[in-house]
């Protein structure tokens, strides 16, 4: 008689890909803190790909790290490491005090004139001569200034950018301000109900077309 084999059936794994389930899926159910994420509602989330991106990264690579064995295995903690280092660095840009500050730009006058580059232009001198002049220069110093710049070819504004903060660090430090500190504060400041409130005045009586800001009896930011 002939005996009978039995076949070694082993537990089928799915090869269905595993369901993605983005930052604003999570946090609509959750309704908490993700990884370091301030909650955001779905449209938030979707009009800002790259939080969803790093999310579903992330959820990728904990899954390839699952998937690797044998010789391959001592690679997982780098690649999961790896992968959450870029979330947290994608964390801390999203708090830093440029983008808190155009967010705030955005709430007090509107999303055309926190893009508009003429009009930063513009807000950037007004504040620069207000400085100047609290450190007790004068106009007429300004105005041979503004004839020595003008007097030469247009510079790169990346380049000229950097220039601005070169020499505003120094300028803080010898006047004993502590720059970061005077930005949180001053940002801090515009953030209440009513500056923001003065704010939005202002900018409702600016007069079309001209460099100079709104005029509002009472408001000087």
């Amino acid at each position: 008689m002939t005996p009978e084999t039995s076949t070694d059936v082993s537990t089928d794994v799915s090869t269905e890909p595993t369901p993605q389930v983005t930052l604003a899926q999570q946090q609509a159910s959750a309704g908490a803190d993700i990884a370091g994420y301030p909650t955001v509602s779905e449209e938030e989330a979707l009009a800002g790909g790259r939080w969803i991106a790093a999310e579903d990264v992330l959820a990728q690579a904990k899954r390839l790290a699952v998937a690797v064995d044998g010789e391959e295995a001592p690679r997982q903690p780098r690649l999961i490491d790896a992968v959450e280092a870029a979330i947290e660095a994608l964390a801390q840009h999203a708090t830093s005090f440029q983008v808190r500050s155009v967010a705030w730009v955005r709430e007090a006058f509107g999303t055309e004139p926190a893009q508009c580059r003429e009009e930063r232009a513009h807000r950037f001198l007004e504040e620069a001569l207000e400085l100047v002049q609290a450190a007790g220069v004068s106009e007429e110093e300004v105005l041979k200034l503004v004839a020595y710049v003008f007097a030469r070819p247009a510079g790169d504004v990346t380049q000229e950018t950097g220039g601005v903060l070169l020499t505003l660090a120094p300028f803080a430090a010898a006047h004993g301000v502590d720059l970061m500190a005077a930005g949180e504060a001053e940002l801090a400041r515009v953030s209440t109900p009513e500056i923001l409130a003065k704010c939005r005045a202002k900018n409702a009586a600016r007069i079309e077309g001209s460099p100079l800001p709104g005029q509002v009896k009472g408001t000087q930011e």
